[in-house]
């Protein structure tokens, strides 16, 4: 995927660098970590998502429209499992992000304008700031789980921190798009 968005506008990203949240030897372990990760995108993304409706049941809801099967309405669709290959292919496209902001780990603008606009998307599915961290125990055991040998304490750490820190764009985004909708409101004409 790479990281080849164009050049973010002046005040779009704001000054808090990765640098502060992420050391060179974090960055270098995740990347490196990443490599043993990337060959099974598809089945990888399954399993985090499966983990995560297992613990997370009340956010079915969220992929409900995405991801059902037949039979599935939005009032049982925590009690009833999601159709797989649609579920998996979800799963791809989130590895495959991840993967794209792993490689732009060494550059902070740009990745929090990519995590910034994955944030104003997700608005659109349900998706609340306060949702975003229960991500994180599916993809760390998931990641962990991959890895085998090559998972160390150093390694979760440092995956730990690149969660908190695509976390805090995403809610970034998610915050910014609300604040949008609010000024918009605001500028709207009196409808009385």
């Amino acid at each position: 995927m790479g990281c080849t968005l164009a050049t973010p506008p002046p005040g779009l990203v704001d000054s808090r660098e990765l640098a502060q949240i992420l050391s060179p030897e974090d960055i270098k372990v995740v990347q490196e970590t990443w490599l043993y990760l990337q060959d099974d995108m598809s089945r990888m993304g399954l399993e985090i998502f499966k983990r995560f409706f297992a613990q997370n049941g009340d956010l079915k809801r969220l992929f409900y429209k995405k991801l059902h099967c037949s039979g599935v309405t939005l009032e049982n669709v925590a009690h009833i499992p999601f159709d797989e290959r649609k579920l998996m292919s979800h799963g791809l496209v989130v590895m495959e992000a991840l993967g794209a902001a792993v490689e732009c780990l060494h550059d902070s603008d740009q990745l929090s304008l990519l995590l910034i606009g994955v944030g104003e998307r997700h608005v659109l599915y349900g998706v609340q700031r306060e949702m975003i961290p229960r991500l994180w125990p599916a993809i760390v055991s998931v990641i962990e789980e991959y890895l085998g040998e090559h998972f160390s304490s150093k390694a979760g750490r440092s995956w730990e921190r690149v969660f908190q820190y695509i976390g805090s764009r995403v809610i970034e985004g998610i915050e910014r798009w609300h604040k949008n909708m609010d000024v918009e409101k605001q500028l709207e004409p009196d409808q009385h």
